[in-house]
């Protein structure tokens, strides 16, 4: 089902999208050159939550490739990084500024052609509406743009209703073209707070076939953003909704493991390493380690009970997982 909304267009008349020197710079020339930018993606996101965010990716309306091109080369260093899917980076250094580096690209439409996310057919138009070329995002609250040229907000697929709903939904049919999206709901999720759509959860379900096809690197930058977030509980959860589990079975094994009630009285194994990871979060938080060091405590939380489901037994009338701490080394 494609979730079809009038394009809804907010004037910022006392707010701005934060620019720096070069990317004033940058979206004026292209303004006068007749281009339309926007910024797109998680930047728009990240604005409207106000939360922090590094990189500001840009979206080129009205220009054909190559006159984007030439136009970017007269004010800065251009890098083809993906001509066959109208991507670039620019480097400006606008009035002896530090240098920055943006993102850009042109509306597309991809057409999946086989298993897998390599598998796409990419479809650069210049023309493109936003309200078309939004349809391959992942989730509404994505799919927002905001426009450099008219200060303003375009929300082609309710995004920012279901940012304040606090509710992750897909954008199209599309979202099942890429089994990654399954592992984003659960980082998004634990990340801000929010809940799945139940049409979205669906999706994710029949996705679980294709999980087995995504590359190691992927899951794992999904995997670290959910760890990093807040209540990374939030997200590992949602791993059996949307049959992410299925990928991890020393974590299912987990599931309905029982422990002593004396010493563990909120419930199974699965359900103490919800909490004890989401403890490991908020040292990491406070002692203000960096990713590395967090990202180890994190993943140490997680498997620190995996040897617990091959050990656990019933002994003199009480649940023992004797030596379950060094078995554990091996589902680890």
């Amino acid at each position: 089902m494609v979730h079809v909304c009038l394009m809804r267009i907010i004037q910022l008349k006392y707010k701005q999208f934060p620019q720096s020197i070069n990317l004033t710079f940058l979206v004026r020339t292209l303004i006068d050159a007749g281009a339309v930018p926007m910024a797109v993606g998680g930047c728009v996101r990240d604005f409207l939550l106000n939360k922090k965010y590094k990189d500001i990716d840009l979206e080129i309306y009205g220009l054909t490739f190559k006159k984007l091109v030439k136009v970017l080369s007269s004010i800065g260093k251009v890098d083809l990084v993906g001509k066959s899917f109208g991507v670039l980076k620019v480097t400006v250094s606008h009035d002896s500024t530090k240098i920055e580096t943006f993102d850009i690209s042109m509306p597309r439409i991809d057409i999946k052609t086989g298993v897998g996310h390599n598998n796409f057919l990419i479809k650069y138009n210049s023309v493109l509406s936003l309200m078309k070329a939004s349809l391959r995002r992942d989730f509404t609250i994505n799919s927002i743009a905001y426009s450099f040229k008219s200060n303003a907000l375009m929300d082609p697929h309710g995004g920012i209703n279901d940012l304040r709903n606090r509710l992750l939904r897909h954008v199209s049919k599309a979202f099942v073209e890429d089994p990654l999206r399954v592992f984003r709901a659960c980082q998004f999720a634990a990340r801000f707070n929010f809940k799945i759509d139940e049409s979205t959860l669906l999706l994710c379900r029949l996705l679980k076939d294709e999980l087995n096809t995504l590359s190691k690197e992927r899951i794992f930058e999904e995997f670290k953003k959910l760890l990093l977030s807040e209540h990374p509980s939030i997200g590992l959860a949602l791993f059996i909704d949307t049959k992410v589990i299925s990928l991890f079975p020393e974590l299912f094994n987990l599931i309905g493991c029982l422990q002593e009630k004396k010493w563990h009285p909120e419930g199974d194994v699965w359900t103490h390493t919800l909490l004890v990871v989401d403890e490991a979060a908020k040292i990491a938080r406070e002692d203000h380690l960096n990713v590395k060091e967090s990202l180890i405590l994190l993943f140490s939380a997680l498997c620190h009970d995996l040897g617990k489901p091959i050990v656990t037994k019933i002994e003199k009338g009480y649940i023992r997982s004797k030596n379950h701490d060094i078995i554990g080394k091996i589902p680890t």
